[in-house]
């Protein structure tokens, strides 16, 4: 096992980690179905307006070797609009990588980019097995938590597999917790691991809860 390090910075600083007890309790005053179908199109609702947001996104992978840092990739990169309001992606710092017995690969790019910052809609929702497992304080949000797991894994596809947190208030994901799957284990040739992670999210505009924060060490 190689131990990574993964941190990935968008938009303000990360939320600390402050959970409390996790009490089996069903949703107060809505069912679980419910409380699913309210986060899921609320969910919708924060994935299309983020579209509409700009951000400056950091990116650092480091390698160990034991305590000591031998190897980094990082990237820094401004998600901003031009004059006709097309989304452009420019990369404003990538030094040359010097990541020791790894690799970066499209699917890590791809899972930094669509599954850290993990959002699950109502479009996404029938992929996927859901279980309430209880409710619980994330630092001063009282939340009602979930395992998911994708319910089939389709030829080329990525999901997430882990447990989420959702505000009972503004019934949107507020902290993800897992990994992405499939891990990919080949017969012949190299194997492409992932790591597992968290994600935390911020209220930065009054209104939707964006991902600002994920960090691995796995």
């Amino acid at each position: 096992l190689i131990p990574v390090f993964v941190a990935l910075f968008s938009l303000g600083a990360f939320a600390q980690q402050g959970e409390g007890p996790l009490d089996p309790a069903p949703p107060r005053g809505i069912s679980v179905d419910e409380a699913i179908h309210r986060f899921a199109a609320k969910e919708k609702e924060f994935k299309d307006a983020r579209e509409n947001y700009t951000y400056r996104q950091t990116v650092k992978i480091e390698t160990l070797d034991g305590n000591t840092v031998d190897g980094e990739y990082e990237q820094i990169q401004d998600v901003t609009f031009d004059d006709k309001n097309r989304r452009i992606e420019n990369v404003v710092f990538a030094p040359q990588p010097t990541l020791q017995r790894i690799i970066m690969t499209k699917e890590d790019i791809d899972d930094i980019r669509n599954r850290l910052p993990f959002v699950l809609t109502s479009d996404e929702i029938p992929q996927y097995q859901i279980n309430y497992v209880g409710q619980q304080n994330e630092d001063e949000l009282h939340c009602y938590v979930f395992d998911i797991a994708p319910k089939t894994i389709d030829k080329n596809q990525r999901y997430f597999q882990g447990r989420i947190w959702v505000d009972d208030h503004d019934f949107q994901i507020v902290k993800t917790s897992g990994m992405t799957v499939p891990q990919i284990r080949p017969k012949k040739g190299q194997e492409n691991l992932f790591p597992k992670f968290t994600t935390w999210r911020e209220q930065v505009d009054g209104r939707y809860w964006f991902p600002t924060y994920t960090r691995a060490d796995d």
